[in-house]
């Protein structure tokens, strides 16, 4: 048995997807638009399924650019659905929480789109 590891496969899959940067611990002098994904939890939901947790977070150096950013990315998880991702089955993907702005202290000179999600993944 061998159980994706989420977070890869989410990443290689968003770089392609979008014309932005994707990361999952940024450079210290990022560029003005790009997407920061982690998994916060999640887990074998049986036998054959991973499901990973992921935070996804859309920055932007304008509100509405940073919210665009975001649902983005939500087009672009949801069209993952039912593919094969760098060889792994995606099964499905679906949001826990939409969208929210959420400054980051970290990234004063940013604005933050944050949003979750679970993304069920084969196992092998």
């Amino acid at each position: 048995m061998t159980i994706p590891n989420a977070e890869r496969v989410a990443l290689g899959y968003l770089r392609d997807a979008l014309d932005v940067p994707v990361f999952q611990i940024p450079p210290p002098s990022p560029p003005k638009r790009y997407v920061r994904l982690s998994r916060v939890g999640g887990g074998a939901r049986n036998r054959v399924t991973d499901t990973a947790m992921l935070s996804i977070s859309a920055y932007a150096d304008d509100p509405g650019d940073a919210a665009d950013l975001a649902n983005a990315v939500r087009e672009a998880m949801l069209a993952a659905r039912g593919s094969r991702i760098a060889g792994t089955w995606c099964r499905w993907w679906t949001e826990a929480t939409g969208p929210a702005f959420y400054p980051d202290p970290d990234r004063e000179d940013r604005y933050r789109y944050q949003f979750s999600g679970e993304l069920r993944l084969a196992i092998r």
